[in-house]
């Protein structure tokens, strides 16, 4: 294990913060601009903040997209929250299977993403 210097000791082994809690607050603008800056700084060719690329098992299955900023977003709703991440699209193409079922037959549907947002 690795050893801590004075300060780091002081802080971990020593410190006493009772009978304070320590709490720190960030607003839904807050990390958004956070996201935003990581999306600006971020590689245009290589960054997966900036570009978007999965082939499903199925080959004809695919998704490409360039992405605009991520964005954070807080629901309530009386007691119950709800935090979403989102991917703005702005612009790519996505292959989908008609046909769940039938894998030998695969009859591909186009889609453009465009404008669309994907929450997780």
């Amino acid at each position: 294990m690795r050893s801590l210097d004075p300060y780091q000791e002081s802080l971990v082994s020593k410190g006493v913060v009772s009978p304070y809690d320590q709490a720190v607050f960030f607003s839904q603008k807050s990390i958004n601009a956070a996201l935003e800056n990581l999306w600006a700084i971020a590689d245009e060719k290589l960054s997966p903040l900036r570009r978007f690329k999965h082939t499903a098992i199925k080959p004809a299955e695919n998704i490409e997209a360039v992405l605009n900023p991520p964005t954070f977003s807080i629901k309530t709703n009386g007691e119950k929250h709800t935090f979403y991440i989102q991917w703005n699209f702005q612009s790519g193409a996505m292959n989908a299977s008609q046909n769940e079922n039938d894998t030998d037959k695969v009859s591909p549907q186009d889609f453009r993403p465009h404008g669309m947002v994907c929450s997780l």
